[in-house]
């Protein structure tokens, strides 16, 4: 299934499915398992609840969910927000100012642009990048990793990296 135009909205409940849109202001949705979505358009929200499901997004101000277990998610735009619910899912964010959260046991997430945050139950393991103004770009300075152990870094708590460590911030 797939839509080129503005505002769609596209659903599927049925297992192994695809779907995928170009246009903005989209909406998918599949509850099905192996499930693969993707948008390329601003303000797109994808969700799956199936396992094994992958979406994707490369505009601006995405929202993803996935409940399923092994699930991928991926943005590329700024202002996204990513949930992973499931188990054993992997979540990577790569625009400005996004927000990861990884609710499932065993998961890896990480947030690589300027200003993004990311929080996750204890046992996930989450990467961040710090950024800093070289007076004409920003230059990446540190990207640093750490498994969730709800002591040093503590469960369902925003962090970003400041000065190469895990700052806790609010949202």
């Amino acid at each position: 299934m797939s839509a080129s135009g503005h505002s769609n909205q596209l659903v599927t409940t049925g297992d192994d499915s695809h779907l995928a849109v170009s246009g903005d202001d989209s909406q998918l949705s599949a509850s099905g398992d192996d499930s693969q979505l993707s948008a390329s358009g601003d303000y797109s929200r994808l969700a799956a609840s199936g396992d094994n499901s992958r979406l994707a997004a490369s505009g601006y101000s995405s929202q993803f969910a996935a409940c399923g277990t092994n699930a991928q998610l991926a943005a590329s735009g700024d202002n996204s927000r990513l949930v992973g619910l499931g188990n054993h899912s992997r979540l990577v964010a790569t625009g400005d100012d996004n927000f990861l959260t990884l609710d499932g046991k065993d998961s890896v997430g990480a947030v690589l642009g300027i200003e993004s945050r990311i929080r996750g139950k204890v046992g996930n393991w989450i990467t961040l990048a710090e950024w800093e103004h070289d007076g004409e770009h920003f230059v990446p300075i540190c990207v640093k990793s750490a498994k969730i152990d709800g002591k040093k870094i503590k469960e369902d708590t925003w962090y970003e990296l400041k000065n190469g460590r895990f700052t806790e911030v609010s949202n």
